[in-house]
């Protein structure tokens, strides 16, 4: 999510996290009709035969969402209006582009300059063949590369925090030795909250803790310790919350991989392993695969903002085609889904209202 910057010059309005609530477009693949649609806020499928206009209706929303025109080259249409709801500034901005007049975006109501909101595009090119394996499964190492960056920084954080906190019940310990602290945390629990915690620092052992009855009289009888043990577990919760999104990829990707290979995400890379146990590389994957991996790693980066998928359902099993927009919603709850598709199995589980024909 981008942040919102302040328009104390006016020089630009930054969108920041943003979805497409409405669109209408004239001549949408030469068609002499107007489309329009409202959409909702979590999923939309296109469904339509080769030549409807699918693709051309995703890269039009996609170049009103990045305001880059090379991406209408070859589009045929007449004129766009997409509506984008920015959720950082609670305000809707109307784009429109006129393909026989100046052949640019036009944004209402009237900025300095559009800045580009987050959102995520996968055309079929990106899973298709003008993409290699190899390229495909690099891809897939840099969003992993990218996402546990993310991860890191909110535990850092998280860590960050805790430890001021701990520092600062340190200091008061004296004016605040003998308030009454508030703690649910077991004796036992205690101490193997410190002592994860203490192990996971740099240079910094359990040994200081003594031992394990030792600390347990202590923390019965010294607010201070007690005050340590609350912030600790505060960070321990924050790191768990932050980890939780990647225990659910893993565990829905073995799921969906019916256990003939194993995945792991590593802090800088993802392994997997066969059935025997040793490991391949991510590129001997199939496509299907990697292309799975790939739009769920995607789903987790579209944040509240929104992905737009053209066909998503190419080298893909029929199983997986099915679960597909179920999986993305229980991995990420906020993102809006646009996805075209001419193959009924990726509607199976999807509601009509959110089932639109070209």
């Amino acid at each position: 999510m981008k942040n919102i910057v302040e328009q104390t010059s006016r020089e630009k309005t930054d969108l920041g996290t943003a979805r497409i609530i409405e669109f209408s477009i004239s001549g949408l693949a030469g068609y002499d009709k107007v489309y329009a649609r409202q959409l909702n806020a979590d999923v939309n499928v296109f469904f339509g035969l080769n030549g409807s206009g699918k693709t051309s209706l995703l890269k039009i929303l996609h170049s009103a969402m990045s305001d880059d025109i090379n991406i209408l080259e070859g589009v045929a249409f007449q004129i766009a209006e997409v509506k984008i709801y920015s959720i950082a500034l609670d305000k809707v901005f109307i784009r429109t582009i006129d393909a026989a007049d100046e052949f640019v975006w036009k944004t209402e109501p009237k900025i300095a300059k559009f800045v580009v909101p987050h959102h995520i595009f996968l055309p079929i090119f990106r899973i298709g063949s003008e993409t290699t394996e190899v390229e495909l499964a690099q891809n897939l190492r840099e969003l992993w590369k990218q996402y546990s960056h993310e991860i890191s920084e909110m535990i850092r954080k998280a860590q960050e925090k805790g430890l001021a906190n701990i520092l600062k019940a340190i200091l008061s310990m004296k004016s605040q030795n003998k308030e009454k602290v508030n703690t649910k945390v077991e004796p036992d629990i205690a101490y193997k909250l410190i002592v994860n915690f203490l192990e996971r620092q740099n240079n910094i052992v359990a040994d200081v803790l003594g031992t394990q009855a030792e600390f347990e009289r202590r923390y019965l009888t010294e607010p201070h310790i007690q005050r340590v043990v609350n912030d600790i577990n505060k960070i321990e919760n924050d790191i768990e919350q932050a980890r939780q999104p990647l225990c659910k990829l893993q565990q829905l990707i073995q799921d969906l991989f019916s256990g003939n290979k194993a995945l792991q995400f590593k802090e800088q890379t993802i392994e997997v392993s066969n059935p025997n146990g040793s490991n391949i590389d991510l590129s001997v994957l199939s496509s299907g695969e990697k292309q799975l991996i790939l739009i769920l790693l995607e789903t987790f980066l579209a944040k509240e903002s929104c992905i737009l998928i053209d066909e998503p359902e190419i080298s893909m099993h029929i199983d997986w085609q099915e679960r597909l927009v179920d999986a993305m919603r229980q991995l990420n709850p906020s993102v809006q889904i646009i996805l075209t598709t001419h193959t009924p199995e990726i509607m199976v589980n999807i509601e009509d209202d959110r089932i639109f024909r070209l």
